[in-house]
Formats: C-alpha cells, structure tokens, sequence
C-alpha cells in the first residue's frame, strides 16, 4: 500500500512516504504557532508531497512559494484513508487547530478567515 505521512518527530517536521522519510532541519520551539501547509499533487504514477511550515516571524507568502519546507514523492497514493498527520516521541502533543482543503493557495493560506495567532 502506498501511503505518506505528515508530522512532527524529534520536534522537527517531517514528511514520510512508503520508499523514504524527510526530516526538516527546522526544529519546532515549544509553545509557539505556527502555520504549516502541505500539498499533495497526484498522478496515476506518482504523488508529490511538500510542506512548507512558516515560523511566527514570516509572512505567509500571497503566491504558491517555489521552495518549501520539505518535498518528497512517492509512487501512486491508493487511498484517502492512508493519509495521516502524526506527531510521536516523549513529547509527541501537538495542537492542531484548523485543517482546511483546497485547490489552490489562496484557498488555504487567507488568514482573514482565522484566528491564526489568537
């Protein structure tokens, strides 16, 4: 079964599919907001999957950004039901405060609609 993984091990964001994993450099202070968007572009060959985790001093970017966070990609997804955010480790608890699903970046990232920070 192909499948991928978004989370956090390690206090560092992490992307996992069947074939690899990718864990950030960026490591996650405790008690701190952030935003994390993750994107998923599927084929019937293969899935790209990125996360881009900005950090409370930046600015979400208006447009789709050309780098992110992490990438990674793994061969065709089978299901809905194997994807899945995880956090793991001693202190694996993280709150998740919104998830939202869209098609394209505006659609995820307007913070006019949240209480992100609050």
């Amino acid at each position: 079964m192909n499948e991928f993984t978004f989370g956090v091990a390690r206090d560092k964001p992490y992307v996992a599919t069947s074939q690899d994993l990718s864990l950030s450099d960026l490591t996650l202070a405790s008690k701190q907001i952030y935003f994390c968007v993750s994107k998923v572009a599927s084929t019937a060959e293969k899935a790209d999957v990125s996360l881009r985790v900005f950090t409370p001093d930046e600015e979400v970017d208006l447009d789709e950004p050309t780098s992110w966070t992490l990438q990674d990609s793994t061969t065709s997804i089978d299901s809905v039901n194997t994807h899945r955010l995880a956090a793991s480790g001693a202190d694996g608890y993280f709150l998740l405060d919104e998830i939202r699903i869209g098609s394209e970046w505006p659609a995820v990232t307007n913070l006019k609609s949240s209480n992100v920070g609050q």
